[in-house]
Order: structure tokens, then sequence, then C-alpha cells
């Protein structure tokens, strides 16, 4: 019967060992901004990290520790050529022009093999979709390509830059 247990337990505990989703990936949700493009992360191997779409942020690296999730990257100062009116000319004079380190950390609160939902310190709730990519078709505003592990523009597994 302690056999039968026992066997029971390893039997269990391999099964959810395996059955571990992985976090690393493309995920996206679309822009609450007019265009409506996808924006996200991709969450790479080797704990290398990159925006999708999303202006002013460069993500360089990401970790996780329990339910946490940490990325670090750049805040780029929007150049003032690109503000829209004298106001934002004016704001961006006072801001930082040389880019901004930063570390944020999420809390996981949910990962499927499909769904990401990240938590801000802030309480702000992040719901991203693991993207696919379709060799014929666009994914997350990125150009699909063949042979991307051996491109430099690759973001993640056949997800290229534009």
């Amino acid at each position: 019967m302690k056999k039968i247990c026992v066997l029971t337990i390893v039997a269990l505990s391999a099964i959810a060992c395996c059955n571990q989703v992985k976090i690393e990936g493309a995920w996206g949700s679309l822009s609450p901004c007019p265009t409506k493009k996808m924006q996200g992360i991709v969450l790479g191997e080797g704990g290398v990290a990159k925006a999708i779409n999303l202006k002013g942020v460069c993500f360089e690296s990401w970790q996780k520790e329990g339910d946490l999730l940490i990325l670090t990257g750049e805040r780029i100062p929007c150049p003032k050529h690109l503000c829209v009116d004298s106001t934002a000319t004016a704001l961006a004079d006072t801001l930082p022009s040389e880019p901004i380190a930063f570390t944020d950390t999420f809390t996981i609160q949910k990962l499927t093999a499909d769904s990401l939902i990240l938590v801000a310190p802030c309480e702000h709730v992040f719901k991203y979709v693991r993207l696919q990519c379709d060799k014929e078709k666009y994914c997350c505003g990125y150009k699909c390509c063949e042979n991307c592990d051996k491109r430099d523009d690759c973001l993640y597994k056949g997800v290229c830059c534009e």
C-alpha cells in the first residue's frame, strides 16, 4: 500500500513538472491607441526581452522569480521634432535627453499556454495572449520570415522586425 502511495505521488509530481507552462515567447494585446496595433513583449530564451510596438520603451532582459516577472531596459525620450504642438515641445525640453534605465517588477497573476496576466505595483493589469506567427501573414506588426534563428532582426521564432 505504501509503495502504491509513493508511486502515485512520484507520478503526479512528474506530470506536474512536465506540464508547467513556459513563459518564454511573444505576448501581445491590442493597443488602446486609435491605431489598434498589437503591442507587447517578447520574452526570449536566455533572458533576452524585446518590446513589440511600444514607443519609447526598449526592453533588454527579463527574469522570473517565483510569481514575479522582472523586466529591465531603457525608456527613450521622445525627440522634440516628433512633438505635435508647443506644449509638447515645452514638456520635451524639461525631460532628460538620454535614455533612462529601469527595472519593473510585475506579479504574474495568470500563466497558461495562451494567456499571460501581469499586475504592476500600481495595480494596473496587463492582459496578453501568446502570439503565433503564420508564415503567410504578419504577426503583431512584424513581418514573419523563414530561417528566423539565422537572422539578426529576429525577435522570436518567426517574428521579425519590419
